[in-house]
């Protein structure tokens, strides 16, 4: 193993040792540093198995992660802080009562048609699991779904997050029955992403599902909170015996027999900041917002590229380097923006966070904004979750659901 890695470790675990320190337990916040430490530990298992396949690795790469990490720790900290000082999450737009219901109702086709297709479908089969994933690199079309479940299919994937919060919002309120009812929506998207084979996606769904429970926790009350807990370590069990088959029937159906299951895994988990470190960080070129910013682009008038895999074969040309792995969330701005871009970038975003945070008390739109900043951090582990063309249209169409709740008259403290 390279003895650069430390260089990035050390100032993690540190970093993540003062910041339990302050809480003495886990918060939101400590949760983002735990998957941090376990992908740097894929990282470190990684460099055993296969440091030569590295040779360019130094230290300064790695603590230039951190430094950028740091910029964004700060503003998770006064998240935590603010949302330790809570008695309860109140000022609640009524638009979000009616979305409960709306989620619910367009949830029901597209989760019937799904799981069917799930139970019937080609996914079992483990020599179908490659083919299935790759054949949706392309296109975004579900062809088992009719066009009008397509639509509400979209639109549940476009607001997953909310709706999670929505969700946690109903059990704290001990809407109980509402709460169950939308799980169809969570389920549906779930299901999605194991018909597509799409490990990205289903981790993405628990990412944020554990994050915004860890939010919520200490506003439900007992009988709730272990409801949630049954809830979740159900959705967990289904999830690692899911990710579990779909790692390894790829592995079984795309990588060489020399390679065990354990090293596949750790590949998955912790090559971003190694091949952050041993390629892009060396890269003379950048791809100019295409990598994140490609709907902006578009907005304004410049030439960009809506197709990931048109994008990936345009820049791997002209940048010399490798377009389809992981290079970390930060890696995927730096492609972008370059080593200064990047950490002015995430200074400025940062400065941003922190002002959003001095309210003098958070509502649950402000708890539903800011955990797409804890969403990247998570995710951010392998890339920037919304850096496609759809991640933008999500990540847009968030910030105006945002502006609209807050439009909204609040409902009374309940």
């Amino acid at each position: 193993m390279s003895d650069f890695l430390y260089f990035y470790l050390f100032p993690l675990l540190i970093i993540s040792l003062i910041y339990f320190s302050k809480f003495k337990k886990i918060t939101p916040g400590f949760y983002i540093l735990l998957v941090l430490i376990v992908s740097g530990l894929g990282s470190f298992f990684l460099l055993g198995f296969w440091i030569d396949h590295y040779p360019k690795l130094t230290g300064s790469p790695f603590l230039y992660l951190i430094a950028v990490l740091l910029l964004m720790i700060i503003p998770v900290y006064n998240f935590d802080k603010k949302v330790e000082g809570l008695k309860t999450i109140s000022q609640v737009s009524k638009i979000n009562h009616y979305a409960v219901k709306f989620f619910i109702v367009i949830s029901i086709i597209p989760f019937i048609e799904n799981f069917y297709h799930l139970l019937t479908g080609s996914v079992f089969n483990a020599a179908n699991v490659v083919d299935i994933y790759e054949s949706k690199q392309d296109t975004n079309i579900v062809d088992w779904l009719d066009p009008v479940s397509r639509k509400l299919n979209t639109i549940l994937q476009l607001f997953f997050i909310y709706i999670v919060h929505l969700f946690f919002y109903c059990l704290k309120q001990r809407r109980t029955r509402d709460a169950m009812l939308l799980s169809v929506a969570i389920l549906n998207n779930f299901t999605m992403a194991m018909n597509t084979s799409s490990r990205a996606f289903m981790m993405g769904q628990v990412f944020i599902f554990i994050y915004v429970f860890i939010v919520y926790r200490s506003f439900l009350s007992r009988k709730i909170l272990e409801l949630s807990k049954k809830i979740f370590f159900a959705f967990l069990l289904v999830f690692t015996i899911f990710f579990s088959y779909i790692t390894i029937s790829r592995f079984e159906n795309t990588v060489k027999s020399d390679i065990s299951v354990f090293q596949y895994v750790s590949l998955y988990a912790g090559e971003g900041v190694i091949n952050f470190n041993n390629e892009l960080w060396y890269t003379k070129s950048n791809t100019n917002g295409d990598t994140n910013f490609s709907l902006f682009k578009k907005v304004i008038g410049l030439k960009t590229f809506e197709n990931l895999l048109e994008r990936r074969d345009y820049w791997e040309t002209r940048t010399k380097i490798r377009t389809h792995i992981f290079y970390t969330g930060f890696g995927d701005v730096f492609f972008d923006l370059g080593p200064i871009g990047c950490f002015v970038f995430f200074l400025v975003l940062s400065l941003m966070l922190r002002k959003f945070l001095k309210k003098q008390r958070l509502s649950f739109e402000d708890v539903f904004l800011f955990s797409f900043c804890a969403y990247f951090l998570i995710y951010g582990v392998t890339c920037n979750p919304f850096k496609t063309y759809w991640g933008n249209v999500v990540l847009v169409t968030n910030f105006l659901l945002y502006f609209i709740l807050n439009s909204i008259p609040y409902e009374k403290k309940r």
